[in-house]
């Protein structure tokens, strides 16, 4: 039911460095920032050092979590001590603080990143992220669960194979405690990266051994999002470049498609994956939302062929009906080629789609959204949601029953 996918915020890391030598001439100190539906805008945490050598200062890849009950959790990354480290924050419904900051993380040698929350009904949660492995063979995605109260066992690895590099997870949560993670890990399906997941039930045991999830195994599927449902049914999305066709008729090359797979809420499959964009070209960045009669809403980012232009896109599958086409969601303010989008459905179909643009000045960028209705039909032009700052990474959580919003996202 509840989630918030980390996983697209990787876009951002690979940008290059900044090529100015002092950074804070032109950068303040960092801000990871939240706003929920109807209220003002406020600072989770801010940066204590900034980092001269690079564009981005220390707090990077924020995301949330929110249950029924309003409270919520944010979760990011921090340099400040000379490599990334995982920090938390929990909020009630009424934005106050839980306490102070704290380190998910105990295992702090390299970089420990890249993280994602899911909170429970019953304000448990789970958080995962990418650390270097102990093996000396590349990443693992690690976990650590947390009770109501705040007390936690131990962090522990996911992942069961260990070649390579096994990263960038993405957790989601349903109303009775039990979680799915889900990551890419590198030739576990003979050919490049694939889509693994694991099972936990309610008490945080391991429920069967990982599985893998895209059917089709040829070319590479990486960057996945997963979304599940009160009910424990849920949907994972990826990249991938399995159709990879570098024809020379621009007009008909392939590069990377979006595709999808729904599960019951026993894990079963419940058939192939789906092929979900439908434009030719560059397909990236998927996000993935369900609501709790099985309906799922995917975003991403696009670039078509024969055009310089990058363009968010979006397309609804109601219930086992796939016969619906893809529909352009951006306008004026389009993304640019890191840019990740988010969605969020209700369980009336209505949605919400948030994306990040600095495609005009990295010193006037922000977060822009977009509602439409049951019908894809646009309920009102696009706004801006952050009210100044410079803008990267955002990550939006849609109650399921009412629509309401919670946004979180780095700000300069």
């Amino acid at each position: 039911m509840i989630k918030k996918s980390l996983v697209f915020l990787i876009s951002s890391l690979f940008l290059s460095s900044c090529p100015y030598d002092d950074a804070s001439a032109y950068f303040p100190l960092n801000t990871i920032m939240v706003k929920r539906n109807g209220s003002t805008e406020k600072a989770v945490v801010q940066s204590q050092t900034q980092r001269f050598s690079t564009f981005y200062s220390t707090l990077e890849t924020p995301s949330i979590s929110i249950n029924k009950k309003g409270n919520y959790i944010v979760t990011w990354t921090d340099s400040k001590n000379g490599t990334r480290d995982v920090y938390a924050r929990k909020f009630t419904i009424g934005g106050i603080a839980q306490g102070e900051a704290f380190q998910v993380n105990t295992t702090e040698a390299g970089d420990q990143n890249l993280p994602c929350v899911a909170l429970s009904d019953n304000d448990e949660y789970i958080i995962t992220w990418s650390g270097k492995s102990s093996s000396g063979n590349g990443y693992d995605v690690y976990a650590r669960k947390y009770t109501s109260s705040g007390s936690s066992g131990n962090e522990f690895k996911v992942n069961t194979s260990v070649l390579g590099d096994q990263w960038i997870s993405s957790v989601s949560i349903n109303s009775r405690g039990s979680y799915v993670i889900v990551w890419q890990s590198s030739n576990q399906d003979g050919d490049g990266f694939g889509i693994v997941g694991q099972k936990f039930d309610a008490k945080g045991n391991f429920f069967g051994g990982e599985f893998l999830i895209n059917s089709v195994t040829n070319g590479s599927q990486e960057l996945s999002d997963i979304d599940m449902n009160a009910n424990g049914e849920f949907v994972v999305v990826w990249k991938g470049n399995q159709n990879y066709s570098n024809t020379v008729d621009v007009n008909t090359r392939k590069f990377t498609d979006i595709y999808a797979r729904k599960f019951d809420n026993k894990g079963s499959a419940t058939g192939s994956e789906i092929t979900v964009s439908t434009t030719i070209g560059e397909n990236n960045f998927p996000s993935v939302s369900i609501n709790d009669s099985q309906s799922f809403s995917i975003v991403w980012n696009v670039k078509e062929n024969n055009t310089p232009n990058y363009d968010i896109y979006a397309r609804t599958i109601i219930g086992n009906n796939q016969n619906t086409q893809a529909f352009k969601v951006t306008g004026f303010n389009r993304p640019d080629a890191l840019s990740k989008s988010v969605v969020g459905i209700d369980n009336n179909n209505n949605k919400n789609v948030v994306w990040g643009s600095d495609i005009n000045n990295r010193l006037t960028n922000g977060i822009f959204m977009k509602k439409f209705n049951s019908k894809n039909q646009e309920v009102a032009p696009e706004i801006k949601v952050n009210l100044n700052g410079s803008v990267l990474q955002p990550e939006i959580f849609l109650e399921k029953k009412s629509a309401d919003f919670s946004i979180v996202w780095k700000q300069y």
